[in-house]
């Protein structure tokens, strides 16, 4: 599918007859519940290769978010792309092409990132979004994936990516667990400061944003475990015992 994106600050059900409207209820509808309990710690896994580009100044936002207003108020201006490309997105072949040649073929570029170049992969995705909107790439300030843009909303910081994830974007060396620079120069300029370290995905990003404890109660000395992707968490659910339906839209917690 062809320039598949997704808006995140939109839920929808995969028959599309149902909408959550704002970032916001995504936490009301979905998260609080799971967090409600009191728990010390907490991990998600959400949808794989979906990017969030976060604008310049994001940061600071972030640390100054009222309890008293909507998170989607607080962060309305706080995004330079605002339609997030997603794992469906399949225009990107003639920018895994180039990745491929730069890399010295597919071969060479699955050695280091375990993966040939795929439309869907974060990397390629990237590489189409600083040539096709070069300002707003310029205007970002850090690139999250899904897994890693909800973590950070749970910190009130940017959070990594984790290993697991950041294998599926045809950027990370996965036997040196730092990103490839030699894949990173291919896809667009100034990349490795946009996206961050890499970190273990079992790995305490630290304790849950100030904003949500004052907001919905949670429990502040709750520390925020590395978010990852659907895949890597089912296979979690898979010791856990857990039945789930094979859709990229599930969220689970931890």
């Amino acid at each position: 599918m062809k320039n598949s994106k997704f808006d995140f600050t939109k839920v929808q059900s995969l028959s599309g007859s149902a909408q959550v409207s704002d970032v916001n209820s995504l936490f009301i509808i979905f998260i609080v519940p799971f967090f409600f309990f009191k728990k010390k710690s907490k991990s998600l896994f959400s949808q794989q290769h979906g990017s969030v580009y976060w604008k310049d100044g994001a940061s600071d936002t972030m640390k100054n978010m009222p309890a008293n207003r909507y998170l989607h108020y607080i962060l309305e201006s706080s995004f330079s792309v605002k339609d997030s490309p997603i794992w469906m997105d399949s225009s990107t072949s003639s920018e895994c092409q180039n990745l491929e040649k730069a890399i010295g073929g597919p071969e060479r570029l699955a050695e280091i990132t375990g993966s040939r170049a795929y439309e869907r992969f974060t990397g390629n995705q990237i590489a189409k979004i600083y040539k096709k909107y070069p300002q707003q790439y310029k205007d970002t300030e850090r690139i999250s994936l899904v897994s890693s843009f909800l973590a950070t909303l749970f910190l009130g910081s940017y959070a990594a990516i984790d290993y697991s994830d950041g294998s599926g974007m045809n950027l990370l060396d996965i036997r040196r667990h730092v990103w490839s620079e030699k894949c990173l120069d291919a896809c667009a300029p100034g990349l490795k400061e946009k996206l961050g370290n890499p970190m273990p995905s079992h790995a305490v990003l630290g304790t849950i944003s100030p904003y949500l404890i004052e907001r919905y109660g949670f429990n502040p000395d709750c520390k925020i475990v590395a978010f990852t992707g659907d895949n890597a968490g089912r296979f979690k659910l898979f010791y856990l015992a857990i039945i789930s339906s094979n859709t990229p839209w599930d969220i689970f917690m931890m």
